[in-house]
Protein backbone atom coordinates (compact mmCIF):
# COMPACT_ATOMS: atom_id res chain seq x y z
CA UNK A 1 0.00 0.00 0.00
CA UNK A 2 1.32 3.86 -0.69
CA UNK A 3 1.06 6.23 1.77
CA UNK A 4 -0.68 8.87 -0.97
CA UNK A 5 -2.04 8.57 -4.47
CA UNK A 6 -2.47 11.80 -6.18
CA UNK A 7 -5.02 11.17 -8.35
CA UNK A 8 -5.56 12.65 -12.60
CA UNK A 9 -2.96 15.97 -12.49
CA UNK A 10 -0.94 17.08 -15.32
CA UNK A 11 2.32 15.77 -14.94
CA UNK A 12 5.09 17.76 -15.95
CA UNK A 13 8.15 15.63 -14.90
CA UNK A 14 11.09 18.08 -15.87
CA UNK A 15 12.26 16.40 -18.59
CA UNK A 16 11.07 18.71 -21.43
CA UNK A 17 8.23 16.14 -22.57
CA UNK A 18 4.87 17.71 -23.00
CA UNK A 19 2.36 17.68 -19.92
CA UNK A 20 0.57 14.20 -19.32
CA UNK A 21 -2.45 13.23 -16.87
CA UNK A 22 -1.11 10.41 -14.23
CA UNK A 23 -1.16 9.07 -10.94
CA UNK A 24 1.44 9.73 -8.57
CA UNK A 25 2.27 7.53 -5.84
CA UNK A 26 4.53 8.32 -2.81
CA UNK A 27 5.68 5.96 -0.74
CA UNK A 28 8.16 6.61 2.39
CA UNK A 29 8.60 10.01 1.17
CA UNK A 30 9.67 9.35 -2.29
CA UNK A 31 7.72 9.04 -5.76
CA UNK A 32 7.27 5.41 -5.98
CA UNK A 33 4.97 4.79 -9.17
CA UNK A 34 3.82 7.23 -11.79
CA UNK A 35 0.84 5.88 -13.88
CA UNK A 36 -2.72 4.55 -13.19
CA UNK A 37 -4.82 2.40 -11.43
CA UNK A 38 -2.30 2.65 -8.76
CA UNK A 39 -3.47 -0.13 -6.27
CA UNK A 40 -4.81 0.98 -2.65
CA UNK A 41 -3.41 3.85 -0.49
CA UNK A 42 -3.55 5.67 2.77
CA UNK A 43 -4.65 8.82 0.98
CA UNK A 44 -5.83 10.13 -1.96
CA UNK A 45 -5.26 13.71 -3.06
CA UNK A 46 -7.50 15.01 -6.18
CA UNK A 47 -5.25 16.50 -8.99
CA UNK A 48 -7.89 17.10 -11.52
CA UNK A 49 -7.54 20.35 -12.45
CA UNK A 50 -3.87 20.62 -11.29
CA UNK A 51 -0.39 20.73 -12.54
CA UNK A 52 2.24 18.50 -10.67
CA UNK A 53 6.09 19.02 -11.23
CA UNK A 54 8.83 18.35 -9.15
CA UNK A 55 9.76 20.66 -6.31
CA UNK A 56 12.20 23.55 -7.74
CA UNK A 57 15.78 23.85 -6.89
CA UNK A 58 16.87 27.52 -5.92
CA UNK A 59 20.45 27.31 -7.18
CA UNK A 60 21.03 31.20 -5.70
CA UNK A 61 19.12 32.14 -2.83
CA UNK A 62 20.90 34.08 0.24
CA UNK A 63 18.64 32.12 3.07
CA UNK A 64 21.50 31.28 5.44
CA UNK A 65 20.21 32.99 8.20
CA UNK A 66 16.68 33.64 7.51
CA UNK A 67 16.34 29.96 8.06
CA UNK A 68 17.59 30.26 11.55
CA UNK A 69 15.04 32.77 12.47
CA UNK A 70 12.00 32.20 15.04
CA UNK A 71 9.26 32.57 12.15
CA UNK A 72 10.06 30.29 9.33
CA UNK A 73 10.08 31.98 6.55
CA UNK A 74 7.82 29.81 3.94
CA UNK A 75 7.55 32.34 0.37
CA UNK A 76 9.72 29.67 -0.89
CA UNK A 77 7.53 26.47 -0.36
CA UNK A 78 4.85 28.23 -1.63
CA UNK A 79 6.38 28.69 -4.44
CA UNK A 80 7.04 25.06 -4.92
CA UNK A 81 10.87 25.49 -4.05
CA UNK A 82 11.89 23.08 -2.29
CA UNK A 83 15.62 22.82 -2.11
CA UNK A 84 18.16 25.88 -1.37
CA UNK A 85 21.67 26.18 -2.13
CA UNK A 86 22.71 28.47 0.21
CA UNK A 87 26.89 30.00 1.42
CA UNK A 88 26.58 32.08 -1.95
CA UNK A 89 28.49 34.65 -3.38
CA UNK A 90 31.39 33.80 -1.16
CA UNK A 91 29.34 35.12 1.45
CA UNK A 92 28.23 32.38 3.64
CA UNK A 93 27.49 32.28 7.80
CA UNK A 94 30.32 29.90 8.96
CA UNK A 95 33.30 29.20 9.73
CA UNK A 96 33.35 31.73 12.30
CA UNK A 97 35.66 32.04 15.19
CA UNK A 98 34.59 34.66 17.75
CA UNK A 99 36.80 37.39 17.37
CA UNK A 100 35.79 37.85 13.68
CA UNK A 101 32.06 37.09 14.51
CA UNK A 102 30.70 40.64 13.93
CA UNK A 103 32.90 41.76 11.56
CA UNK A 104 31.14 38.62 9.12
CA UNK A 105 27.98 39.48 10.39
CA UNK A 106 28.18 43.42 9.44
CA UNK A 107 29.33 42.15 5.34
CA UNK A 108 26.62 39.66 5.33
CA UNK A 109 24.01 42.03 6.64
CA UNK A 110 23.08 43.39 2.98
CA UNK A 111 22.28 40.23 1.46
CA UNK A 112 21.94 37.92 4.12
CA UNK A 113 19.74 39.72 6.56
CA UNK A 114 20.62 40.12 10.41
CA UNK A 115 19.75 38.23 13.62
CA UNK A 116 20.14 37.85 16.83
CA UNK A 117 23.73 38.10 18.65
CA UNK A 118 22.74 34.91 20.45
CA UNK A 119 21.85 32.90 17.41
CA UNK A 120 25.23 33.18 16.10
CA UNK A 121 25.70 29.53 18.04
CA UNK A 122 28.74 27.93 15.69
CA UNK A 123 31.93 28.41 14.58
CA UNK A 124 32.82 25.27 12.26
CA UNK A 125 30.61 24.54 8.90
CA UNK A 126 29.51 21.01 10.43
CA UNK A 127 28.08 23.35 13.84
CA UNK A 128 26.75 25.77 11.43
CA UNK A 129 25.29 22.38 9.86
CA UNK A 130 23.82 20.95 13.00
CA UNK A 131 22.29 24.51 13.54
CA UNK A 132 20.38 24.28 10.57
CA UNK A 133 19.45 20.69 11.39
CA UNK A 134 17.95 21.60 14.53
CA UNK A 135 16.05 25.07 13.37
CA UNK A 136 12.92 22.88 11.72
CA UNK A 137 13.76 24.35 8.40
CA UNK A 138 10.99 24.66 5.79
CA UNK A 139 12.65 22.87 2.73
CA UNK A 140 15.55 21.35 2.11
CA UNK A 141 18.49 23.11 1.86
CA UNK A 142 22.17 22.20 0.14
CA UNK A 143 25.63 24.48 1.44
CA UNK A 144 28.32 25.54 -0.24
CA UNK A 145 31.44 26.93 2.47
CA UNK A 146 32.36 30.00 1.03
CA UNK A 147 35.49 31.66 0.40
CA UNK A 148 34.98 34.71 2.18
CA UNK A 149 34.77 33.28 6.07
CA UNK A 150 37.51 31.35 4.95
CA UNK A 151 39.71 33.77 3.79
CA UNK A 152 38.69 36.43 7.04
CA UNK A 153 39.80 33.67 9.20
CA UNK A 154 43.11 32.75 7.64
CA UNK A 155 44.19 36.07 6.99
CA UNK A 156 41.40 38.68 7.69
CA UNK A 157 40.21 41.24 5.67
CA UNK A 158 44.19 41.74 4.39
CA UNK A 159 44.28 42.81 0.44
CA UNK A 160 47.08 41.01 -0.62
CA UNK A 161 48.43 37.58 -1.10
CA UNK A 162 48.68 34.85 1.31
CA UNK A 163 51.48 33.51 3.13
CA UNK A 164 51.89 29.86 2.75
CA UNK A 165 50.87 29.31 5.92
CA UNK A 166 47.77 31.40 5.43
CA UNK A 167 46.76 29.79 2.06
CA UNK A 168 47.62 25.99 4.44
CA UNK A 169 45.00 27.44 6.81
CA UNK A 170 42.45 27.60 3.50
CA UNK A 171 42.99 24.78 2.27
CA UNK A 172 42.17 22.81 5.92
CA UNK A 173 39.11 25.08 6.53
CA UNK A 174 37.67 24.08 3.37
CA UNK A 175 38.75 20.35 3.30
CA UNK A 176 36.92 20.07 6.79
CA UNK A 177 33.94 21.78 5.23
CA UNK A 178 34.03 19.46 2.71
CA UNK A 179 34.14 16.89 4.69
CA UNK A 180 31.22 17.73 7.18
CA UNK A 181 28.67 17.97 4.12
CA UNK A 182 29.70 20.65 1.87
CA UNK A 183 28.46 20.60 -1.96
CA UNK A 184 31.29 22.76 -2.99
CA UNK A 185 33.01 26.09 -2.49
CA UNK A 186 31.35 29.52 -3.44
CA UNK A 187 32.98 33.19 -4.25
CA UNK A 188 31.55 36.19 -4.66
CA UNK A 189 34.58 38.59 -6.79
CA UNK A 190 33.32 41.54 -6.15
CA UNK A 191 32.38 41.22 -2.63
CA UNK A 192 35.45 41.99 -0.27
CA UNK A 193 37.41 39.62 0.48
CA UNK A 194 36.91 37.64 -1.73
CA UNK A 195 38.41 39.73 -4.76
CA UNK A 196 41.50 39.83 -2.85
CA UNK A 197 42.18 36.20 -4.06
CA UNK A 198 44.28 35.58 -7.61
CA UNK A 199 43.62 32.94 -9.52
CA UNK A 200 46.40 30.78 -8.01
CA UNK A 201 45.40 31.01 -4.51
CA UNK A 202 41.40 30.17 -5.84
CA UNK A 203 42.80 27.31 -7.56
CA UNK A 204 44.72 26.15 -5.06
CA UNK A 205 41.61 25.71 -2.15
CA UNK A 206 39.61 24.52 -5.33
CA UNK A 207 41.73 21.45 -5.18
CA UNK A 208 40.50 20.49 -1.70
CA UNK A 209 36.49 20.90 -3.33
CA UNK A 210 37.81 18.70 -6.49
CA UNK A 211 38.80 15.93 -4.24
CA UNK A 212 35.27 15.29 -3.06
CA UNK A 213 34.34 16.28 -7.19
CA UNK A 214 32.33 19.31 -5.80
CA UNK A 215 31.26 22.11 -7.65
CA UNK A 216 33.05 25.97 -7.60
CA UNK A 217 29.82 28.28 -7.59
CA UNK A 218 31.26 31.63 -8.70
CA UNK A 219 30.25 35.61 -9.58
CA UNK A 220 32.69 36.29 -11.64
CA UNK A 221 34.99 39.40 -11.30
CA UNK A 222 33.37 41.54 -13.46
CA UNK A 223 30.08 41.04 -15.55
CA UNK A 224 30.48 44.11 -17.40
CA UNK A 225 33.22 45.75 -19.54
CA UNK A 226 35.56 42.54 -18.75
CA UNK A 227 32.85 39.74 -18.71
CA UNK A 228 34.72 37.35 -21.46
CA UNK A 229 38.14 37.66 -19.37
CA UNK A 230 37.06 37.04 -15.92
CA UNK A 231 34.54 33.64 -17.64
CA UNK A 232 38.30 32.64 -19.02
CA UNK A 233 39.26 32.84 -15.27
CA UNK A 234 36.76 30.80 -13.78
CA UNK A 235 37.18 28.50 -16.52
CA UNK A 236 41.06 27.86 -16.03
CA UNK A 237 40.48 27.85 -12.22
CA UNK A 238 37.78 24.74 -13.43
CA UNK A 239 40.81 23.23 -15.55
CA UNK A 240 43.57 23.71 -12.89
CA UNK A 241 41.67 22.70 -9.89
CA UNK A 242 39.27 19.94 -11.52
CA UNK A 243 36.18 21.55 -9.32
CA UNK A 244 33.53 21.51 -11.43
CA UNK A 245 32.35 24.91 -12.40
CA UNK A 246 29.26 26.84 -12.01
CA UNK A 247 28.40 30.50 -12.48
CA UNK A 248 26.60 32.75 -10.74
CA UNK A 249 23.99 34.71 -13.29
CA UNK A 250 25.81 34.72 -16.32
CA UNK A 251 24.98 38.16 -17.39
CA UNK A 252 26.56 40.85 -18.99
CA UNK A 253 25.00 44.05 -17.15
CA UNK A 254 25.00 47.65 -18.92
CA UNK A 255 23.02 47.57 -22.33
CA UNK A 256 26.47 48.23 -23.30
CA UNK A 257 27.99 45.30 -22.60
CA UNK A 258 25.28 42.69 -24.27
CA UNK A 259 26.82 41.64 -27.31
CA UNK A 260 29.94 40.64 -24.90
CA UNK A 261 27.62 37.68 -24.44
CA UNK A 262 27.90 35.76 -27.37
CA UNK A 263 31.41 35.50 -27.26
CA UNK A 264 31.34 33.97 -23.52
CA UNK A 265 29.04 31.55 -24.60
CA UNK A 266 30.78 30.33 -27.37
CA UNK A 267 33.75 29.93 -24.85
CA UNK A 268 31.67 28.08 -22.72
CA UNK A 269 30.94 25.96 -26.03
CA UNK A 270 34.28 25.11 -26.55
CA UNK A 271 35.18 24.40 -22.50
CA UNK A 272 32.08 21.80 -22.75
CA UNK A 273 34.03 20.57 -25.65
CA UNK A 274 37.62 20.17 -24.23
CA UNK A 275 35.77 18.16 -21.15
CA UNK A 276 35.22 21.00 -18.66
CA UNK A 277 32.63 20.76 -16.79
CA UNK A 278 30.25 24.65 -16.34
CA UNK A 279 26.44 24.86 -15.45
CA UNK A 280 25.03 28.16 -15.16
CA UNK A 281 21.94 29.79 -13.81
CA UNK A 282 20.67 33.50 -14.19
CA UNK A 283 17.62 35.26 -13.92
CA UNK A 284 14.96 36.36 -16.26
CA UNK A 285 15.17 40.35 -15.90
CA UNK A 286 16.76 42.85 -16.71
CA UNK A 287 17.49 44.27 -12.82
CA UNK A 288 19.93 42.78 -10.64
CA UNK A 289 20.01 43.06 -6.79
CA UNK A 290 22.91 43.61 -4.84
CA UNK A 291 24.37 45.46 -1.42
CA UNK A 292 25.08 49.52 -2.17
CA UNK A 293 28.24 48.86 -1.40
CA UNK A 294 29.39 47.07 -4.48
CA UNK A 295 29.41 50.55 -6.65
CA UNK A 296 32.29 51.04 -3.96
CA UNK A 297 36.10 50.21 -4.92
CA UNK A 298 36.69 47.02 -3.43
CA UNK A 299 39.81 48.81 -1.57
CA UNK A 300 37.42 50.68 0.85
CA UNK A 301 36.68 47.68 2.49
CA UNK A 302 40.28 46.57 4.08
CA UNK A 303 39.50 47.69 7.27
CA UNK A 304 36.49 46.21 7.59
CA UNK A 305 32.78 47.74 7.47
CA UNK A 306 32.56 49.83 11.23
CA UNK A 307 35.96 51.41 9.14
CA UNK A 308 34.29 52.15 6.04
CA UNK A 309 31.44 54.04 7.65
CA UNK A 310 33.95 56.40 9.93
CA UNK A 311 36.00 56.55 6.82
CA UNK A 312 33.30 57.93 4.57
CA UNK A 313 32.81 61.16 6.92
CA UNK A 314 36.30 61.88 5.61
CA UNK A 315 36.34 64.44 2.61
CA UNK A 316 39.48 63.28 1.84
CA UNK A 317 38.96 59.68 1.58
CA UNK A 318 35.52 60.19 -0.21
CA UNK A 319 37.72 62.55 -2.70
CA UNK A 320 39.48 59.58 -2.97
CA UNK A 321 37.00 57.48 -3.70
CA UNK A 322 35.59 60.51 -6.49
CA UNK A 323 38.32 59.83 -8.60
CA UNK A 324 37.67 56.50 -8.84
CA UNK A 325 34.32 56.94 -10.03
CA UNK A 326 36.14 58.67 -13.07
CA UNK A 327 37.64 56.21 -13.98
CA UNK A 328 37.03 53.53 -17.22
CA UNK A 329 35.61 50.25 -17.10
CA UNK A 330 39.04 49.23 -18.42
CA UNK A 331 40.21 50.13 -14.89
CA UNK A 332 37.33 48.36 -12.42
CA UNK A 333 33.64 47.38 -12.46
CA UNK A 334 32.90 51.00 -12.44
CA UNK A 335 28.39 50.44 -12.25
CA UNK A 336 28.31 54.45 -12.22
CA UNK A 337 29.39 54.17 -16.14
CA UNK A 338 28.28 50.73 -16.70
CA UNK A 339 24.73 50.86 -15.26
CA UNK A 340 24.53 54.82 -14.38
CA UNK A 341 23.37 56.59 -10.67
CA UNK A 342 19.91 57.02 -12.68
CA UNK A 343 19.33 53.42 -12.90
CA UNK A 344 20.23 52.38 -9.17
CA UNK A 345 17.90 52.19 -6.65
CA UNK A 346 17.78 52.03 -3.00
CA UNK A 347 14.72 49.42 -2.22
CA UNK A 348 15.76 48.84 2.01
CA UNK A 349 17.91 50.42 4.64
CA UNK A 350 18.71 48.42 7.99
CA UNK A 351 18.31 51.64 9.95
CA UNK A 352 15.69 53.91 10.05
CA UNK A 353 17.92 57.10 10.31
CA UNK A 354 18.88 55.97 6.81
Amino acid sequence: MFDAVIRGAMVADGTGRDLFRADVAIKDGRIARIGTDLGESAEIIDGAGQVLSPGFIDMHTHMDLELLRDKKPDAKIRQGVTTDLIGQDGLGAAPVSPRNRKLLADILSGLNGVIDDEKWSWSSFGEYLNVLDGAGLPNNVAALISQGPVRIEAMGMDERPPTDRELDVQRALVREAMEEGAFGLSSGLIYPPCPYADESELTEINREVAAFDGIFVVHQRDEGYYLSRSFDEVCEISRRSGARLHVSHLQAYGQVNWPIMDEVLAKADAFLEEGGKVTWDRYPYLAGCTTLTAVLPTWTFNEGTDALIANLTDPAYRKKIHADFALGLDVWHNRQISVGWENIIVTAVRLDRN
